[in-house]
């Protein structure tokens, strides 16, 4: 993990899938930490804080996006991309 280099860090989370998403953990200063629980079999469970630095100055964003590279809008009632959601919902 040195010389900002995370490769070796990222790596260890190959092969978890995320559970759930706990909602944002509250820091000291008002700003939150998005955190999400991650399972693997025959593993520990893990839990994930994202963070805008190494340093945890805040909570940081998550780029979501598709196979192409491009974002994709998913809906907020079960995660499906709106314009594919079985559900009768406004999104």
């Amino acid at each position: 993990m040195s010389n900002g280099n995370f490769d070796d860090y990222y790596k260890q989370l190959e092969g978890y899938t995320i559970k759930q998403y706990s909602g944002t953990t509250e820091d000291a200063y008002g700003d939150g930490f998005p955190q999400f629980v991650l399972t693997k079999q025959g593993h520990p469970t893990l839990y994930i804080e994202v963070s805008r630095d190494p340093e945890g100055n805040g909570g940081g964003f998550l780029f979501i996006t598709d196979d192409d590279g491009g974002e994709e809008e998913l809906c907020r009632c079960h995660g499906h991309p709106v314009d594919e959601c079985p559900f009768d919902k406004e999104h």
